[in-house]
């Protein structure tokens, strides 16, 4: 005895079937005007800066965001549209990919206000790049192991170390990567951990493209040789600082809060509650929330940066 399985599909609501209409009627144009192929594989490493500033035009950048942050205020279920139809088309996001995903979230919600107010806009308009620095040579996965050290001087931080596997850095204008301000402890390997904001068009920042064996370069070896990162005054005093009922006040470096979707999918009430406003109804649609990560990574504020 066999049993068909049957899943049955969301119904969207009039608005984003509407919304899934513009957005395939816009890629259609753009794969008429030769913009990309969507039926030759996708290469990682393609860039297409006006393409990135035409979809920031219609508005599907910063979708879910504050309009005061240049944002349209619209639901997740809508982003998640706009997401699926980009990715169906193998259409090229990589120069905005991050920014909206990743990036400017963590701005949005950590980032001192006049940060916000220069650089979420930009992401909006499909202006900027952003690229994650995080994995080190010999380190694998293993975060806590950082070594890329920025010491405090004179107006700042000189950053000296190396990123590697660090996707789109060639083409980025800014990268979000973790530093390490002071050593760990023998109790907590997460301690001395900073998250900084770099400009990476700058002195002292060097980046290498690492080939592989497609002929694609999206991964580079990114050098940080006594890079200036200017900062530190009146940055401290602006991030909201979060105290987790886990977490005990720490030392004057490291005043922590938890890290809970910096550099992660949208946080489960955001996540739900953007998908079942869009519904309409926790009956009809049950949003699958991201997975607990168990304590989650603790950070604090130095520059816009936090500490673990």
């Amino acid at each position: 005895m066999t049993a068909a399985l049957r899943f049955d599909p969301i119904r969207l609501p009039p608005e984003c079937e509407k919304l899934r209409r513009e957005v395939r009627a816009f890629l259609a144009d753009e794969i008429a005007a030769g913009t990309f192929d969507p039926h030759k594989p996708n290469r990682e490493d393609t860039d297409a800066p006006e393409f990135s500033r035409r979809v920031g035009a219609r508005g599907w950048l910063g979708m879910t965001w504050p309009k005061k942050y240049g944002g349209h205020e619209r639901s997740f279920l809508e982003r998640y549209v706009v997401t699926e139809e980009m990715r169906v088309a193998n259409a090229p996001t990589r120069r905005f990919f991050v920014a909206d995903r990743q990036s400017g979230p963590v701005l949005l919600k950590y980032a001192p206000e006049h940060i916000k107010m220069d650089i979420l806009p930009r992401i909006c308009r499909g202006e900027v790049c952003f690229s994650i620095g995080m994995s080190e040579p010999n380190s694998g996965s293993d975060l806590f192991a950082a070594k890329t050290k920025a010491s405090k001087t004179d107006g700042g931080w000189l950053i000296n170390g190396t990123k590697i596997w660090t996707s789109s850095a060639h083409i980025a204008d800014y990268m979000i990567a973790i530093f390490r301000t002071s050593p760990p402890t023998k109790e907590n390997r997460r301690h001395g951990l900073t998250q900084f904001l770099v400009k990476m068009k700058q002195p002292g920042i060097q980046v290498n493209p690492i080939g592989q064996i497609t002929g694609q370069y999206e991964f580079n070896e990114v050098v940080f040789i006594r890079a200036f990162l200017r900062g530190a005054q009146g940055f401290d005093d602006k991030l909201p600082i979060h105290y987790p009922r886990t977490t005990k006040v720490p030392n004057p470096e490291g005043e922590s809060f938890k890290w809970f979707v910096a550099n992660a999918k949208p946080t489960r009430r955001s996540w739900r509650n953007g998908l079942l406003r869009s519904t309409g109804s926790a009956r009809r649609t049950r949003a699958r929330r991201p997975p607990r990560s168990g304590r989650g990574l603790r950070v604090s504020s130095t520059m816009f940066s936090r500490t673990v």
